[in-house]
């Protein structure tokens, strides 16, 4: 009977059906930047930016990023005293309050509060999920394409959440768009927490802390075990995940990760990919989108002459930021599936886009300012400020987005990934949270054109750090960058040869497991029977 129940759902029906659950956190995430830019809170008059935006609204803006950061280094110190799970089903309920005192709020110090618990339901979620993700979707067997989808549907609930904002934010009347926002974004989290109680425990969690039945109940669910080699692959893999703890290790901190990573010349250029993702502005644009676009030209209300509106344009760029990554990644599917998806050149071709794109909004804001005696009605300049913007938000998405997580699961050690993904979260949302403070502070000094001209700068950097930093893709000596080795790592992940003690003379210990044959002891035990870690003379230390 319980297999026959099994069998009415798959293993990769049923992974794909727990990436749609977390990924309603995502969504959530997404909600907590609309609210920053949505106009809800903001003035609907055409007045300057530096008008509407006093000290309070700032604050309330800005405040969730750097909560958001703080949160992400709390939750990886406590991860392994409380588990995925738990963490995920609080961030669900934190959702739920702060929709209901967004709801309720008739001060500030109420809006601040809401605001805060979005910023720790936010860290919590994109500090936990993409690992938990990993975790049951590690043992998938239909190759990359079900890794790279379950990596589409994150990457694009996070924009789908600032989409669902900016359409309520259209809805008439500005109390009914609040509350009709706040309901949505609490029911999304309530469906969130109901439908996560029935989520797994994370495997690797249950591992790390020796319960090792419970993983291998969990890692069954999404496991193909039809076959011996299948039920062996599983069971080195639940045994490697337990060999940290055999030798005695404690879970590295996110200093300590990197120092175990080694090879900095490479690993400092991929975090600070994550400081460009934030600085290029995408993201902290959001926070302020519906008070930038009428210094473009777009008005708030829709013209005379059928031109949209500022909110209308805010949902067409938020659907374009949206769906161009799983569009992008659907037309280069077949890439995917050899394993050459070219995540270097696709970023330092967004990139490049992505300045051209500022330089002609900033120019666009300096002819503006330059002829402000003329009619204020450029036709022609706003469709192509709206097109850049569009162009901008799409290179985006498919570049700065999604490229620099794929690089950094590449690159790291699969151990490590955890801490390093941590250190990466903490270092863009505070970038983020930099961005979004100095945001006015910039406008009001040096005018929204040059501030465009700045953000094409900071991605003219970026590409210089791109180009100088990290290997081709045919660079010999070194391991290549960009692959897509989903389709990969979770079939050799049970047997790969990797020791998780830090050496003091090498990054990686070079001795090796013995891979598992019919020969090998159960792995259920490997853990418990580890032997000694090697001395130096087996590490190859001279």
């Amino acid at each position: 009977m319980q297999k026959s129940k099994r069998q009415r759902l798959g293993h990769r029906a049923r992974t794909i059906l727990y990436t749609l659950v977390v990924s309603l956190s995502y969504v959530g995430a997404g909600a907590m930047v609309g609210w920053s830019g949505s106009g809800l809170h903001h003035g609907t008059t055409d007045r300057k930016l530096t008008e509407q935006l006093t000290n309070g609204t700032i604050s309330l803006i800005a405040i969730p990023a750097a909560v958001l950061t703080v949160t992400a280094c709390l939750v990886h110190r406590w991860y392994y005293w409380i588990g995925t799970k738990s963490f995920l089903l609080a961030a669900g309920l934190l959702g739920v309050c702060s929709a209901l005192l967004e709801a309720l709020a008739t001060t500030f110090w109420c809006a601040s509060a809401s605001r805060i618990l979005a910023g720790i339901a936010a860290g919590i979620t994109l500090t936990l999920v993409p690992g938990y993700v990993d975790d049951f979707g590690s043992g998938s067997g239909g190759g990359g394409g079900l890794r790279v989808l379950q990596g589409e549907l994150l990457a694009a609930a996070f924009p789908l959440g600032v989409l669902v904002r900016f359409l309520v934010a259209l809805l008439p009347g500005s109390m009914i768009g609040h509350n009709t926002s706040a309901i949505l974004c609490g029911t999304l989290s309530g469906l969130f927490f109901l439908t996560g109680l029935l989520l797994p425990e994370s495997a690797r969690y249950l591992c790390a802390t020796g319960q090792v039945e419970r993983a291998t109940e969990a890692l069954q669910r999404t496991y193909p075990t039809g076959t011996p080699a299948a039920r062996q692959s599983m069971e080195g893999l639940i045994a490697r995940w337990q060999l940290p703890a055999a030798f005695g290790l404690r879970p590295p901190g996110l200093l300590e990760a990197v120092v175990r990573q080694g090879n900095l010349m490479l690993l400092v250029p991929l975090l600070a990919l994550f400081a460009f993702q934030a600085s290029v502005g995408a993201v902290p644009l959001l926070f302020y989108l519906h008070d930038v676009l009428p210094q473009l030209g777009i008005s708030t209300e829709p013209g005379p002459n059928g031109g949209p509106s500022a909110g209308t344009v805010a949902v067409l760029l938020a659907a374009v930021f949206a769906f161009a990554g799983p569009l992008a990644s659907w037309l280069a599917r077949h890439r995917h599936r050899a394993g050459s998806y070219p995540h270097r050149t696709l970023l330092l071709s967004s990139t490049l886009l992505m300045a051209l794109t500022m330089l002609v909004l900033g120019w666009h804001c300096h002819v503006r300012g330059t002829h402000s005696a003329q009619p204020n009605n450029f036709v022609a300049g706003r469709h192509g400020s709206i097109v850049a913007l569009a162009l901008f938000y799409a290179c985006n998405a498919v570049g700065f987005q999604r490229v620099p997580w794929a690089l950094l699961d590449a690159e790291v050690q699969p151990d490590l990934r955890f801490p390093l993904r941590t250190l990466a979260t903490v270092i863009s949302w505070a970038m983020v949270y930099l961005t979004v403070r100095l945001f006015p502070i910039l406008l009001r000094t040096i005018g929204i054109g040059w501030l465009f001209w700045n953000a094409a700068l900071v991605a003219l950097f970026a590409v210089a750090v791109l180009i100088l930093t990290l290997p081709r893709g045919d660079y010999e000596g070194h391991r290549k960058l960009g692959n897509d080795l989903s389709s990969s790592s979770s079939a050799s992940s049970a047997t790969s040869p990797y020791c998780p003690r830090p050496c003091a003379h090498c990054c990686v210990c070079s001795r090796t497991l013995a891979p598992l044959g019919p020969s090998a002891p159960p792995p259920a035990t490997l853990a418990v029977q580890t032997p000694p870690p090697p001395t130096d003379a087996e590490c190859g230390a001279s």
